[in-house]
């Protein structure tokens, strides 16, 4: 009976998309703190394969948005040097 409980109260947790969408738009903090608050109440936390799991690929995809926004920025200098070049070069040529 205790192994049936357990498994009603994991079922009760929010799915990974509901949280998504419960947090879309706010800070990761917010939702870490929420994914901790669920798991919390198992004596490991860390041990929970899917609670693992998610917070891996989320930090995957924390790790992968902060690499694109980097590049994107290293990419807007460039064209704005490149801006800066060629008005010159047109501003000598007149």
């Amino acid at each position: 009976m205790r192994r049936v409980i357990e498994i009603r109260l994991e079922k009760q947790k929010p799915k990974l998309n509901d949280l998504l969408k419960m947090f879309k738009g706010k800070d990761k903090k917010a939702l870490k703190s929420k994914m901790i608050s669920l798991y919390e109440e198992q004596e490991n936390v860390e041990e929970n394969l899917k609670y693992t799991k998610l917070m891996s690929l989320f930090d995957r995809i924390f790790k992968v948005l902060s690499f694109q926004l980097s590049a994107l920025g290293k990419i807007d200098k460039r064209m704005t040097k490149l801006q800066r070049i060629k008005n010159q070069k047109t501003q000598k040529m007149q």
